[in-house]
């Protein structure tokens, strides 16, 4: 964590998963700043916005981000023969 002379806390998350690394900050400075540093010591490439990971889908908005397993869902019915199933009530939102 970074504090500014405001004193406004900056943080940021780095997922790590087998060669994927998900980094995220409420700071574009830290974030950028981060990156420079393993780009330099790192063989890396930025991909943008985080969009799948791990058979998640990640939709990000302005003020929130989804994550969804839809399609795995949709798979793994498929791979059943339930594609026709009835929701429980309990999975009804």
């Amino acid at each position: 964590m970074e504090q500014d002379v405001k004193g406004t806390v900056s943080f940021a998350i780095i997922a790590i998963y087998v060669d994927d690394v998900i980094l995220t900050s409420n700071s574009n400075e830290l974030l950028e700043l981060i990156k420079q540093k393993l780009v330099a010591n790192y063989k890396m490439t930025d991909l943008s916005d985080l969009s799948w990971c791990v058979g998640i889908q990640v939709t990000q908005g302005k003020d929130a981000v989804l994550l969804s397993e839809s399609t795995y869902v949709t798979k793994l019915l498929e791979k059943f023969g339930m594609q026709a199933c009835n929701l429980s009530r309990l999975l009804q939102p």
